[in-house]
């Protein structure tokens, strides 16, 4: 990011976004963090305006503020730029309207890939301290052959441990098998289930059914590490025992500083572009 002395207004409560600010603090910007109500008016100086992923959370608030999303785009000045993380279409449009330009940081390489890194050696490190017996030697399965799916599993397999990566189109299995993994169909996950004692979700849709569920052992872990609704039956885990949890925003969680520079480079190359 240039020199220009713009005001940057960084919203939310979490770890992330405290760091974010901190971060553009020590490189001499005029970042300021906005955290509940009584920090908005410094919303109406701000040049770029950083909000969390995702923008608006279920109940149409954003982060840990509290406050609606479309009475903070209102703050901001007509002729700024704004981002976020999966950004609904109909606040791009009520921002448009205000003249304000969101963007999603989401949709870019360059958040994208550091943010998978990120996940991947933090759900790894999930399965180094909860699996009751070394991942060497240990039957792993990854669900997904996406970024964060293959990085994960490219690690668990350097670790020592047999791995196997489900995925649906042909050309996937095809790349699996030569990355010397051994490949699935996400269809037959209830064929293979009994056969892992660790297992990672990365698809963003209901593929542990029950019937897969069943078919895994009890002492098996699970880990749900997609987007919500996540991969999992939650009501069927339950009612089988099985152990299984959603692990979200690893990154800002794990490694939150790093989290916080990936973003920062990334909202530095975004203002750098658009202006």
């Amino acid at each position: 990011m240039n020199n220009e002395r713009i005001r940057i207004a960084v919203v939310g409560g979490d770890r992330r976004q405290e760091l974010l600010t901190t971060l553009w603090q020590k490189d001499g910007r005029d970042a300021v963090w906005i955290r509940d109500a009584r920090d908005l008016p410094a919303l109406g100086a701000a040049g770029l305006t950083v909000f969390p992923t995702p923008m608006r959370r279920p109940d149409g608030t954003v982060g840990e503020s509290g406050i609606p999303a479309e009475e903070l785009l209102r703050l901001l000045p007509s002729g700024s730029i704004a981002v976020g993380g999966r950004v609904p279409e109909a606040l791009r449009a009520f921002a448009a309207a205000r003249g304000v330009t969101l963007l999603d940081y989401t949709e870019r390489e360059d958040f994208a890939i550091p943010g998978a890194l990120a996940t991947a050696e933090a759900a790894l490190a999930l399965g180094l301290t909860e699996l009751p017996i070394t991942v060497q030697g240990s039957a792993c399965l990854v669900a997904g052959a996406g970024r964060i799916g293959m990085l994960l599993a490219r690690r668990l397999a350097l670790l020592g441990a047999w791995v196997t990566v489900s995925a649906r189109a042909s050309r996937d299995l095809a790349r699996i098998a030569a990355d010397g993994l051994r490949p699935i169909p996400t269809a037959d996950l209830a064929a293979h289930a009994g056969g892992f004692d660790l297992l990672y979700n990365t698809i963003p849709a209901v593929v542990f059914t029950e019937e897969v569920l069943s078919a895994m052992r009890p002492d098996a872990l699970l880990f749900d590490l997609a987007s919500s609704p996540g991969g999992v039956d939650w009501d069927a885990a339950r009612a089988l025992g099985r152990q299984a949890r959603a692990e979200l925003s690893l990154p800002a969680r794990y490694a939150p500083l790093s989290a916080a520079a990936c973003l920062r480079d990334c909202i530095d190359h975004i203002w750098e572009e658009e202006t």
